[in-house]
């Protein structure tokens, strides 16, 4: 009798055993996935917005080489326009254009792209992304946030929120006046011929170094 009733619980431990083992399984897997894709999800939208804020930075930067290369060849007319462009709406439906390209490369919204003081010659990009899609079992949609800046080393500088040129002794934000036209010399034939020196042509001496900067992701 004993022993009978032994085998009948052994059979039913058996039996049992594939359905504690099935629920432990989708116990796990109900965690498990849920988690996965919301990590998953957290590192795509990092990524998009690094790659947003990153793409906004080069497209800020690279429009200052064009309005550069007449400065560095001594147009005070450029000059005085560059000087009077602001900084943070410089190239501005470019740098949101690229942003949304890099966000939407990568599969996410771009949610919003802010242009931050930075400090020193640098300007930040600050892009938040947001995924399209919901975590697995959740009605979540991760954002990430990500930060670019453009740091000015040779060329130009920023200063007071303005451009300036950026000479040996600081950031220039407004141009010195030109000299003012030589009065010529009165006519004697009897007197020593006078050398008046001409004008120096466009920017003048000011002493401009090639235009250089470096992006990367801030802190």
């Amino acid at each position: 009798m004993a022993e009978a009733r032994r085998q009948r619980d052994e059979g039913s431990t058996l039996v049992a055993l594939p359905v504690v083992v099935a629920c432990v399984v989708a116990l796990a897997l109900a965690v498990l996935v849920p988690w996965g894709d919301a990590t998953a999800s957290r590192t795509t939208s990092r990524t998009a917005a690094d790659a947003a804020a990153l793409a906004a930075a080069h497209a800020w930067d690279d429009g200052l080489h064009p309005l550069w290369a007449p400065v560095a060849s001594g147009d005070r007319a450029a000059a005085t326009h560059l000087l009077a462009l602001p900084p943070h709406s410089h190239a501005l439906a470019g740098v949101r254009a690229a942003a949304q390209q890099y966000a939407d490369a990568n599969g996410e919204d771009l949610v919003s792209l802010t242009v931050v003081a930075r400090p020193g010659s640098a300007i930040g990009f600050r892009a938040t992304t947001r995924s399209r899609h919901a975590v697995t079992g959740t009605q979540e949609r991760t954002e990430a946030t990500s930060t670019a800046e453009v740091r000015l080393e040779s060329g130009l500088c920023l200063a007071g929120g303005s451009f300036g040129l950026r000479t040996p002794s600081g950031c220039l934000t407004a141009l010195p006046e030109p000299p003012a036209p030589p009065v010529p010399a009165a006519a004697d034939p009897a007197a020593a011929p006078v050398v008046v020196p001409a004008p120096p042509p466009g920017l003048g001496d000011l002493p401009l170094g090639h235009l250089r900067s470096t992006v990367r992701l801030a802190d």
